[in-house]
Formats: C-alpha cells, sequence, structure tokens
C-alpha cells in the first residue's frame, strides 16, 4: 500500500462517510474500472489499426499481372462474350 494524499470536494467526502464508504477502497475500485476501461480501449485501437494495415496490405492498386487482349473481328469490331458484337 502506498498512502496518497488527495483534494477531493468537502461536501462529496461528507456524503460519501454518512453513506459509510471507505474512500480509500472506493478510490481503489474507481481506478481497477478506469484504468481497465482505457487499456480495452487501447487494445481495440491497436487491433483496428493492425486490421486495417492488413486490408491495406491485401489491396493492390497496380497493373493487372495477367492483362488480357480483348478479342477483336478483323473490322475492329469488339466481342464481348455472349452479348454478340458491339461497336
Amino acid at each position: 500500500m502506498v498512502k496518497v494524499t488527495l483534494s477531493v470536494n468537502g461536501e462529496i467526502v461528507k456524503r460519501a462517510k454518512e453513506l459509510g464508504l471507505n474512500l480509500s477502497q472506493c478510490l481503489e475500485n474507481c481506478l481497477k474500472l478506469y484504468i481497465q476501461a482505457l487499456e480495452n480501449t487501447n487494445n481495440q485501437i491497436l487491433s483496428n489499426q493492425v486490421l486495417n494495415e492488413e486490408k491495406t496490405q491485401k489491396w493492390c492498386s497496380g497493373r493487372d499481372s495477367n492483362p488480357r487482349i480483348r478479342p477483336q473481328l478483323t473490322d475492329g469490331t469488339r466481342v464481348c462474350g455472349s452479348r454478340g458484337r458491339h461497336t
């Protein structure tokens, strides 16, 4: 245990004592919850950053490594699959 000196609003201390609250235990419990919430938030942020980096690494904006030649008839008309001829 470490002895700590704090400044707290007098009315809050009075009301806490009237309710029989142990100020040291209340502060310790609140700090545990607050620290846990911060750590969870930080872990979520780091997890989201990792996911975003993985998505970024999978995306490639470069040229197609397997370019295709579009079929054309001798008159220059392109052939588009089962739809037939397009000009």
